[in-house]
């Protein structure tokens, strides 16, 4: 594991902001999943824990909203989004910490149930010497939507359909809220160029 995780170089040597947030960004090789809880102990600083925690909540939440957020993070989505209200409170991005939150506290009331995975049939499915029917089992494996399958996928896509609509339910206003930052010029992104900007030896060496 590295002691230090800062950039080689200086901000000075990114100019543009779309460079440095790149540079800053830039998925670590030796790490499993990116951005993760616990990166105090993988030596990284306050400000790139920070800037990796409020990474995931904004690109989640902005692609698919508060709800997808916390039921793609599973069991750890209260701890990681503690990291991120801590994450936001260094960046001074108040705005942000006050919607998650407010979305934080919903989740404490639970997430609505989603839909069980689908499951395509296997070969095993198909009892007897290899046939016509093992093949076409076979297919159906592959493609998940042919013959009789057809219908599960459907009722499957219609489970999934619902229960996103559960979820915007809760979080909607919340996630059109998030998103709005970006529009009227408050977005992440700039708090984290301004913070870079104004903390350079928390991510670059020199």
């Amino acid at each position: 594991m590295p002691s230090d995780r800062r950039l080689p170089g200086s901000a000075a040597d990114y100019p543009d902001d779309a460079n440095l947030l790149a540079a800053v960004l830039r998925e670590p090789d030796d790490l499993v999943t990116w951005p993760a809880t616990g990166l105090a102990a993988e030596g990284f600083t306050p400000g790139q824990q920070a800037i990796a925690a409020t990474w995931r909540v904004d690109t989640e939440v902005r692609n698919g909203g508060f709800g997808l957020y916390f039921a793609a993070l599973g069991p750890e989505a209260a701890e990681a989004a503690r990291d991120a209200l801590d994450g936001l409170e260094r960046l001074a991005a108040h705005a942000h910490r006050e919607l998650l939150t407010r979305a934080l506290a919903l989740l404490e009331r639970g997430l609505p149930e989603a839909p069980p995975p689908f499951v395509a049939p296997s070969e095993a499915d198909v009892q007897g010497p290899p046939s016509e029917a093992r093949y076409e089992a076979s297919l159906r494996r592959i493609l998940g939507a042919l013959g009789p399958d057809l219908e599960r996928v459907r009722e499957r896509a219609r489970a999934r359909r619902a229960w996103e609509e559960a979820l915007h339910a809760v979080f909607g206003a919340l996630d059109d809220g998030w998103r709005a930052l970006a529009v009227d010029g408050r977005s992440l992104e700039r708090a984290w160029v301004a913070y870079v900007r104004t903390h350079p030896r928390e991510f670059f060496r020199r």
